[in-house]
């Protein structure tokens, strides 16, 4: 497959106009991917038919390649109407930025069905795959797989079984979409319109041709090099924080304008005095305002020193790579903190599960307790570097 010649690439502001032609779309379907704890059928399909899930898909495959900056902002606008359809933007673009570093025989399998496909992935590996002819037999319990019931294939990492039973090597594999069992356990605080559950495979037969040795995604690969741009020569794990922070701005953009909507209108209960009057709320909307413009602007800085990474043809630095993720952990962290305080300042009507602004709460907080936005490691790598110590490129 090369459609490399036939694609056309919308332009970074064509693609976010696309993006805000259906946030009110998907705002009107939140609720009912919260409750159906998966994207609903209405919104996956408004995110296939804006494009937004093959930004990042390879040029060769009839997606756009597009740059990092791109992907972030249509995330976030994505976000303001539907953090659970974010998510699938997210997961969508990311696991194509992966597999865009993979051999072109396995792009263009997962892309067969076109550009808007998507691939749902497992990131830590589980279960065990034992060997038979022509292939492996893979039992086990794979967590945290987003956007499965919306997605056409499963990437995974397992454990080849060794003769007496023993762990053996981490292999990755990939197999349908409906060869998996999807287990009911996605009952989350939120971001559950992203549809994240377990998922089993039992006993699934895995032919040697869908079964790959692990990718050290800390460096590019030969395939990446062949590419239409140098999108895929960034490594994936300096720029997975940053993709993910776009499902978090969004909430938080939306959770400060719910919040001065909800101030314009209320009063204090025992005087009677418009809420807008109080010296303290009004503190509180400055102080949240400049740490959610400030997290956009860290945000903004760290997609564009990736884009300018990747456009030099180079190798991206260890210090880019690691300001690009420091920066996406911190502002992710700075977005929380902004929103929580919103919310201790809300009062109680701000309690009801079915309020917007509740569910912006509760989406940032589930957003940002992702394993690549842990805070504490990445602040440790960041200053390790800093000071000139030694720093785990595996991290990075």
């Amino acid at each position: 497959m090369n459609q490399t010649a036939t694609a056309t690439v919308p332009t970074h502001s064509e693609i976010v106009a696309s993006a805000r032609a259906i946030v009110e779309r998907l705002r009107a379907n939140a609720r009912e991917s919260d409750r159906l704890g998966r994207l609903s059928d209405d919104s996956f399909r408004a995110l296939q038919e804006a494009g937004l899930l093959q930004i990042m898909v390879p040029r060769r495959c009839g997606g756009w390649e597009g740059d990092i900056a791109t992907v972030v902002e249509a995330t976030s606008t994505v976000a303001e109407g539907c953090p659970g359809a974010a998510w699938h933007v997210m997961i969508a673009n990311g696991n194509a930025w992966q597999l865009g570093h993979l051999d072109e025989r396995v792009q263009d399998e997962l892309f067969g069905d076109g550009p808007g496909t998507l691939v749902s992935g497992a990131i830590m590996p589980s279960g065990s795959a034992r060997k038979v002819p022509g292939g492996w037999r893979v039992t086990g319990r794979f967590n945290f797989v987003s956007g499965i019931q919306h997605a056409s294939w499963l990437t995974f990492l397992t454990f080849a079984e060794n003769e007496g039973g023993s762990r053996g090597e981490t292999l990755m594999m990939y197999c349908p979409a409906s060869e998996v069992t999807q287990l009911g356990n996605w009952d989350t605080l939120g971001m559950r319109g992203s549809g994240s559950p377990d998922v089993e495979l039992n006993d699934v037969f895995v032919p040697e041709s869908r079964v790959l040795p692990p990718s050290d995604r800390s460096v590019v690969s030969e395939a990446a090099m062949r590419q239409a741009t140098n999108l895929y020569r960034m490594p994936t794990v300096a720029g997975f924080p940053l993709l993910i922070a776009g499902t978090v701005l969004g909430p938080a953009k939306r959770a400060l304008e719910l919040y001065v909507e909800r101030l314009r209108e209320r009063t204090e209960r025992y005087t009677e005095r418009a809420k807008s009057e109080s010296q303290a709320q009004l503190i509180r909307v400055a102080n949240a305002s400049a740490a959610i413009m400030s997290a956009e602007m860290l945000l903004a800085d760290a997609a564009a020193r990736f884009d300018a990474a990747v456009r030099s043809g180079g190798k991206p630095t260890l210090e880019d790579r690691a300001a690009i993720k420091w920066q996406a952990v911190y502002a992710i962290d700075v977005l929380r903190k902004a929103v929580t305080a919103l919310y201790d300042a809300a009062g109680g009507s701000a309690i009801y599960a079915e309020g917007e602004f509740l569910s912006t709460f509760r989406n940032v907080h589930v957003g940002s307790h992702h394993a690549a936005c842990d805070f504490d490691p990445a602040a440790e790598m960041f200053g390790r570097l800093l000071i000139g110590l030694d720093v785990d490129v595996r991290a990075v």
